[in-house]
């Protein structure tokens, strides 16, 4: 791995990595264009980065389809997010993949339901992350706001990825004639120029910081006496400051679960109902107790989502490449091939800032998500062409 990682991919081998690549950073970019997309709901998305997994699917290409799903919650994680969001995107693509995989299977299934049922696993994996986070059942009070909305998006999801598989099965036949893409002459000797090469130094700073962000997350998550919190909060806004992560960046960090955490902090105040009652309304009670109870919540969830993204802002990206180097190694040694996967991250980093260029949000916001045109003609036409314009850049 250290003189030529990808050297010993076929020719066909490295097309296939690259294609695994390519839809990584097209779910990267849809993630990018649903940013534009107006939600009334804090928290909700629609769930277009989900799509290129279900194109995927469409060929029965189940471990394509996973490493897509890998690739795109690495890359996202490596670019722009923090150990929050990336255990609520690993689990929450784990378990969608397990249920989506079997039934894409099965030749009398149809897209738009596997979507559907990928949707709400999808959005069980979060509640599952949650409830570790919170440190309560009471998460699942949300669970009927969200499965309604991951039956609708998951929908218009999986009608956008019939759409979008027909077009890049074209664009393939364009691009390579009737054969398909055309495998590339030679596999690449050296590793793509992007923050997984960059990041193959030996330096173990960067995992070093991992273990202690881990080592916080497990103290945070078993603390319960309220000093003990309120110095890990203290602990993770110090964190903040000395990083320079400001209050926009920490919002976007609690954003994917604002939801979750709102009805879960109510359902606490509501629920518990033992102890010192201090107000009434009609039969509910504050009590001290729930406020105390609720405090906590709201202090574990704050220090954790602080703390992480100030542990990006520190290690970098090329520091997170470095480790997950360091991460795969012992993987080769006992046999694993992770040639092909470093080729895929590698691509997808390498193509998420060419490709960010020529998404126009002015256009993404012309088309708004309730209208036909946005799922079955914007949507595809937009993938196709950033699919095409991916293997002319590769």
């Amino acid at each position: 791995m250290d003189a030529q990682p990808h050297s010993q991919l076929s020719p066909t081998e490295a097309l296939c990595w690259t294609r695994i690549g390519v839809l990584a950073a097209l779910a990267l970019l849809l993630g990018y264009v649903e940013s534009f997309v107006p939600i009334p709901i804090p928290g909700v998305k629609l769930g277009l980065a989900n799509i290129p997994i279900l194109v995927a699917l469409t060929n029965h290409d189940l471990s394509g389809a996973f490493f897509v799903g890998l690739i795109k919650v690495l890359s996202s994680s490596l670019l722009f997010g923090n150990p929050v969001s990336f255990a609520y995107a690993a689990t929450g693509t784990f378990l969608a993949f397990c249920c989506m995989a079997p039934l894409s299977l099965l030749p009398t299934m149809r897209l738009p339901m596997v979507s559907v049922v990928g949707a709400l696993a999808h959005e069980t994996g979060q509640l599952l992350v949650a409830q570790a986070l919170l440190g309560t059942p009471l998460v699942w009070y949300s669970a009927p706001l969200l499965a309604a909305a991951a039956c609708v998006t998951g929908l218009l999801c999986g009608i956008a990825a019939t759409h979008i598989a027909q077009r890049l099965s074209y664009a393939e036949q364009q691009l390579g004639g009737k054969g398909g893409l055309r495998p590339p002459d030679d596999c690449p000797a050296e590793p793509v120029d992007s923050a997984i090469a960059q990041g193959k130094k030996r330096r173990y700073a960067p995992l070093l910081f991992l273990l202690a962000y881990a080592v916080f997350v497990v103290a945070n998550m078993h603390a319960r006496n309220a000093s003990t919190l309120l110095a890990c909060l203290a602990l993770a806004l110090l964190a903040c400051l000395v990083t320079k992560v400001g209050a926009t960046a920490l919002y976007r960090a609690l954003a994917p679960t604002l939801p979750i955490a709102v009805i879960t902090l109510v359902a606490q105040l509501a629920c518990n109902q033992q102890g010192t009652v201090l107000a009434t309304l009609g039969s509910f009670a504050l009590t001290a107790e729930a406020l105390e109870e609720t405090a906590r919540m709201l202090c574990r969830l704050v220090s954790i989502s602080a703390a992480g993204i100030a542990l990006v802002r520190a290690v970098g990206t090329e520091g997170l490449a470095s480790c997950a180097h360091l991460i795969l190694k012992p993987l080769n040694r006992l046999g694993f091939k992770t040639e092909g996967p470093e080729l895929a991250l590698a691509t997808t980093l390498d193509l998420i800032g060419l490709l960010a260029k020529s998404v126009s949000d002015e256009q993404a916001k012309a088309h708004s998500p309730l209208s036909r045109t946005f799922w079955i003609d914007y949507l595809p036409q937009l993938t196709a062409d950033l699919y095409a314009k991916s293997f002319h850049s590769t």
